[in-house]
C-alpha cells in the first residue's frame, strides 16, 4: 500500500505546525501544542504506511470477494463519529464509491491513537476576499483511529463493461421491411398543415375543443389512419413536413419571430412528440408507396421542423422506400406526369402567382395541371389564376384564445389527401374530419 501525491507532500512539511495543519486537516488549528502533536501523529502513521511492502497485504488491510458479489474489506482508518453514522462517508473512506456499493455491516475496533479538530464556519467579508473566522461558531471534531470492517454489496444498478457487453451481444441491428410496390400508379399526397404541436387551447376560453400535446398526437395518428382506410394503390407518395407543425421555435416558447405563445409542456417534449408521430406515419406510409418527405418552413417553427426533418433523414438513411429533401428552400415543387405541385406556407402574398413559372420553368413547360398548396390560414380556400389553381389546405388544429379574440373561427377541422393520375392531374380529393 502505497503513498499517493498528498500523503507524500504532508511527509515533506517542515513550517509551523499550526500553519501545516491546513493543508493536513484542512482547517486550521490554533493551538500550537494541539498542532505539533497532531502533526506527528499523521506523520508517524504516513512513514508507517511507507514501511510497509507494496507486494503484501498489509496487516491491518485485508479484502475477500464472495461468489455473490459481495465484498469484504478490513482497513485502519481514521473516522469520526459523524463518519461512523454516515454510510456513504463511511465508504469514501474505506476506498468505495458509494453508487456501485451497498452498506451491509460495518464494525469498528479503536485503536491506538485520536486526533481531535477545532472546525472553524468561516464566512466571507463584504468584500468577498477575505475569510473571517467566526470563533463562536467553533465545532470540535474527533477523529479516531479505527480498525474498520465492513462488508458490501454491489449496488443493483451498477453498470459495468461485463454487463454492457452482454447487453449489446444479444442485440441484432434492425432490420428495415423491404415491400413490393406497383410502377404504374397514382400519386398520393398527404398534406397535414398547420399541425401546432405544442399549442395550448381552453375549451373554457375559446368554446371548441381542448388541445394539447397528447390530443394533437392523437388527433394526427387517427387522421393518418383514416386516410390509409381509405388508400387505394399508389406509385410514391408525398409527405411535406413543416407548415407550422410545431407551436413554437426556442426555449423561451416563442414563434420563430419572437412571439410569445401559449404552450403545452417543454418545448423537448414537444419536439420529442412531433418526431415520434413523424417516424410513426413516415412507417406506415411506406406500406404502400415509397414516401417523398420533403420541408416546407412555417413562420411559427422555421428552426425547429428543419430539426424534426434531419432526424427523420437518419431514421431512415439507409431506407431505400425514404427519401428525405433537406432543402431550406422556403417553396418545393414536385412534378408527377402532366401534374406539378408547388408548396409553401404562402407568405408571399400576390407575388406568389409568378414564383412557379419563373422557379420552375422546365418543370412548368411539361405540366398541364398545376396546383399550389398552401398553408398558414387554418381554413379551405381555392381559387385559379394564371394557369394555377392554388389551394390554402385547413388544419386539425383546434381554436386557441388569440384566434377566438380575433373572431378567426368557424372553419372545419380536417386534413386533406389528393390523389393525382398521370394524365390528369388531381383526379380525387379525400378529407379526414377530426373526430377526436
Amino acid at each position: 500500500m502505497g503513498l499517493d501525491d498528498f500523503d507524500l507532500r504532508v511527509l515533506s512539511l517542515t513550517n509551523n505546525a499550526i500553519e501545516d495543519s491546513e493543508i493536513i486537516f484542512g482547517r486550521r488549528i490554533e493551538s500550537i501544542g494541539s498542532a505539533k502533536t497532531y502533526k506527528a501523529a499523521v506523520k508517524q502513521y504516513l512513514k508507517h504506511k511507507q514501511s510497509l511492502n507494496e507486494d503484501s497485504i498489509p496487516l491491518h488491510e485485508k479484502i475477500s470477494l464472495a461468489a455473490d458479489g459481495s465484498k469484504f474489506i478490513e482497513r485502519m482508518v481514521l473516522l469520526s463519529e459523524s463518519d461512523m453514522n454516515n454510510p456513504v462517508s463511511l465508504l469514501k473512506k474505506m476506498g468505495l464509491d458509494p453508487v456501485q456499493w451497498d452498506l451491509i455491516t460495518a464494525d469498528f475496533d479503536a485503536k491506538s491513537w485520536q486526533v481531535t479538530m477545532k472546525l472553524y464556519q468561516s464566512e466571507i467579508s463584504e468584500d468577498g476576499k477575505k475569510a473571517v473566522r467566526a470563533p463562536d461558531r467553533v465545532h470540535k471534531e474527533t477523529n479516531w483511529g479505527y480498525n474498520c470492517k465492513v462488508k458490501v454489496k454491489p449496488t443493483q444498478n451498477m453498470i459495468t463493461i461485463d454487463t454492457m457487453r452482454n447487453v449489446f451481444e444479444g442485440l441484432k441491428m434492425p432490420v428495415q421491411k423491404k415491400y413490393k410496390y406497383t410502377t404504374d400508379g397514382l400519386m398520393w399526397e398527404m398534406s397535414m398543415f398547420d399541425i401546432h404541436i405544442g399549442k395550448q387551447a381552453w375549451a373554457d376560453e375559446t368554446g371548441e375543443d381542448h388541445y394539447d400535446i397528447k390530443i394533437a398526437k392523437k388527433r394526427a395518428k387517427a387522421t393518418v389512419e383514416d386516410f390509409l382506410s381509405k388508400a387505394g394503390t399508389y406509385e410514391k407518395i408525398l409527405f411535406p413536413i413543416g407548415q407550422d407543425f410545431f407551436h413554437i421555435d426556442n426555449t423561451q416558447n416563442e414563434t420563430t419571430a419572437g412571439t410569445r405563445m401559449d404552450v403545452d409542456g417543454r418545448w423537448e417534449k414537444i419536439f420529442q412528440s412531433g418526431v415520434e408521430f413523424l417516424t410513426w406515419a413516415i412507417e406506415e406510409l411506406r406500406r404502400l408507396a415509397p414516401v417523398d418527405v420533403f420541408y416546407v418552413p412555417g413562420n411559427h417553427d422555421k428552426m425547429l421542423s428543419y430539426c424534426a426533418i434531419q432526424t427523420v433523414d437518419a431514421y431512415f438513411r439507409n431506407t431505400d422506400s425514404v427519401t428525405v429533401d433537406l432543402s431550406p428552400s422556403p417553396r418545393k415543387y414536385r412534378s408527377f406526369g402532366k401534374g406539378m405541385v408547388g408548396f409553401s406556407h404562402g407568405k408571399e402574398g400576390k407575388r406568389i402567382a409568378n414564383l412557379m413559372q419563373v422557379e420552375q420553368p422546365k418543370m412548368w413547360g411539361a405540366s398541364l395541371f398545376r396546383e399550389f398548396h398552401l398553408g398558414d390560414l387554418h381554413h379551405e380556400m381555392v381559387w385559379e389564376e394564371g394557369g394555377i389553381i392554388f389551394r390554402r389546405i385547413p388544419t386539425i388544429t383546434s381554436t386557441d384564445a388569440w384566434h377566438n379574440d380575433k373572431g378567426f373561427k368557424g372553419a372545419i377541422r380536417k386534413a386533406q389527401a389528393f390523389e393525382w393520375d398521370k394524365e390528369l392531374g388531381v383526379v380525387n380529393i379525400q378529407n379526414s374530419v377530426v373526430k377526436v
